[in-house]
């Protein structure tokens, strides 16, 4: 769409909103409350494309083996782990979109209506809509009709439950809601990969210019209880009806990582620098993943339908303690779960020889009927709110490659591994016990103290800063036996990595004699030891920088100004050149 067009649609948007919320109550004491946020946000890639983000075949410089390789088969078949297949299956949203384009320019809307009885009914319904101008405008590789309706218009309806307050004996009370709802447990922040993992990501929400928080996590359809016992203890529980997943942003899209998940999802290719050896493809005409390359035959590599956990299934249970004289809170978790996160399994078939040579195909899968035990606890340490948590996963899913290991349990090329049709099939991943631990922070500035004089200093009211740091330990790896999936790098996995992330804002009131608030805010993360199986949470190295200015006018209309920047990490940090500056308005009534 021409720039016109996208001034018009936002000219129109913001000259018609001259409706109100309606905020009202009823003669029975009935409230209700409607409300509507609607924005406009611009997001410009600030960062040259990195030789070493995409695949060879498209004019880049990767790694064509690594150690992995030789861990698994030997001294000398680092090709046997190609870095370059990775890379050249995930480089479609890094190579549509140069330095200075805009990669969305989105105007959205998130409504919500609620209503609260005086005998103790609520319901809320939320939902947002968002429409992106620019996110489908692609130079190189054209979104698929799949991957657009994501991208470029689509609604969403976010919560929608209703609850009744309960009076229980000895004046004890308890909430009982159904419906689709956000459930929140634990004491993590920045860091995922702790007791927080009920409800999933919306990852192409993240990544919109103007996405408020409350739209990045995926509601669940859920019945919740959460009840008083006694003066210190209380008790909160779930059951979940149906399962969802981490939406990622749609394949050729801009922060998009991978063309083998999500919206859009394609056909992988085997790449130039795997079948060269073998005198299949090569100059002039590489096999590559767009244009004449692409032979049937040689280097495709087609995908089944993926295989999705049960619906249901899913629960836990949390026990609170406030102990009577202390500021201070203690739980205990029990999560029964599905992974949210998908594992790409690998398989070889007799009939798949009309696509490659190596009869190959691929499809996403899901862990299911996994178990998750947790402790926390949050307290006041002087000036300081202190949190912390512990968690225990028996059987985590940790990522492995079929493809790597020339023979063995693992390999898709090892015949004894044939079921009686001839299929080879290497699950995705394998399970192995986790544990991560979380420790926050978070300090509101005093007058007195030195941080009360820098922000002074600073000519701001008031600064809070926000701290986490985090250990991931899976102490039973077997290292250089397993083909643990490092993706796209193919860097082997330490049983301990860690990290920390840093977020301080400063408050300035009143800016230039007018009724604008501003809060300037910087985060900051640093992968510091390790790499975690899955790259998630840690990858050593890895950091990224956010520095924002957000303008708040009575909480009605709200100016936000941010730059992100990616680094460090090597080739295992897919995102390091996706460097953006972003803007957007928004307008609550």
């Amino acid at each position: 769409m021409k720039k016109s067009a996208i001034a018009i649609a936002v000219a129109a948007a913001l000259t018609s909103l001259q409706a109100q919320a309606v905020r009202s109550v009823t003669d029975s004491g009935t409230e209700i409350d409607f409300s509507s946020t609607v924005s406009f946000g611009l997001q410009v890639r600030t960062s040259k494309r990195s030789p070493t983000t995409f695949g060879n075949d498209n004019g880049a410089a990767v790694p064509t083996g690594a150690t992995l390789g030789s861990q698994i088969n030997g001294p000398g078949n680092d090709g046997a782990a190609n870095p370059d297949f990775n890379f050249l299956n995930g480089d479609d949203g890094n190579l549509n979109y140069n330095r200075g384009d805009i990669v969305s320019a989105a105007l959205k809307g998130t409504h919500e209506f609620g209503l609260k009885t005086p005998d103790g009914w609520r319901a809320l319904v939320r939902g947002t809509w968002v429409g992106d101008f620019k996110a489908g405008d692609t130079r190189r590789t054209p979104l698929s009709d799949e991957a657009k309706r994501i991208a470029t218009r689509n609604v969403t309806l976010l919560d929608a439950w209703v609850s009744k307050d309960l009076k229980l004996i000895d004046e004890r009370t308890a909430t009982v809601r159904l419906g689709n709802q956000v459930i929140s447990w634990g004491e993590d922040i920045f860091i995922i990969g702790g007791i927080n993992q009920i409800n999933a990501f919306d990852l192409r929400k993240l990544h919109t210019p103007g996405t408020q928080v409350k739209e990045i996590l995926r509601p669940a359809p859920m019945l919740s209880i959460n009840a008083g016992i006694s003066d210190t203890v209380s008790a909160e529980a779930y059951y979940q009806f149906k399962w969802n997943a981490f939406r990622f942003d749609p394949v050729g899209t801009f922060f998009s990582g991978a063309d083998v998940v999500g919206a859009g999802q394609r056909p992988a290719y085997i790449p130039t620098s795997s079948l060269s050896a073998f005198g299949l493809c090569g100059a002039p005409t590489p096999c590559g993943d767009n244009g004449s390359g692409i032979q049937n035959g040689i280097n495709v590599v087609p995908f089944e339908d993926d295989k999705r956990p049960p619906n249901g299934q899913q629960f836990g249970l949390a026990m609170r303690f406030k102990p009577k004289g202390m500021d201070a809170e203690f739980a205990l978790y029990y999560e029964r779960y599905h992974d949210k996160l998908p594992f790409t399994t690998l398989f070889t078939d007799p009939t798949y020889s009309a696509y490659n040579v190596a009869n190959i195909g691929y499809y996403n899968e899901y862990g299911k009927n996994k178990n998750l035990f947790g402790a926390s606890f949050n307290t006041k340490l002087g000036p300081v709110a202190v949190g912390g948590e512990l968690s225990y996963r028996p059987k985590d899913s940790v990522a492995i490659d079929g493809s790597v290991p020339l023979a063995g349990r693992w390999s898709i090329f090892e015949a004894a591994n044939a079921d009686a049709n001839g299929r080879i099939t290497v699950r995705g991943y394998t399970e192995e016990k986790k544990f991560q631990a979380h420790l926050t922070g978070l300090y509101f500035t005093e007058v007195n103290s030195p941080a009360g004089a820098l922000v002074k200093a600073l000519g701001a009211a008031e600064g809070t800063l926000l701290a986490e740091l985090a250990v991931t330990h899976y102490p039973d790896l077997q290292l250089g036996t397993v083909p643990y999936l490092i993706f796209p790098s193919y860097a082997s996995p330490t049983k301990t990595s860690w990290g920390y992330a840093l977020e301080f804002d400063l408050s300035y009131p009143r800016v230039w004699g007018s009724d604008w608030n501003l809060t300037q805010t910087t985060v900051f993360t640093h992968d510091v030891g390790g790499i975690s199986p899955n790259a998630l949470p840690f990858v050593k190295g890895r950091k990224s920088l956010f520095i924002g200015l957000n303008f708040d006018n009575s909480s009605v209309w709200k100016a936000q100004f941010g730059y992100t920047a990616f680094f460090g990490g090597g080739l295992s940090n897919i995102v390091r050149d996706r460097d953006n500056l972003a803007a957007s308005l928004s307008y609550s009534f």
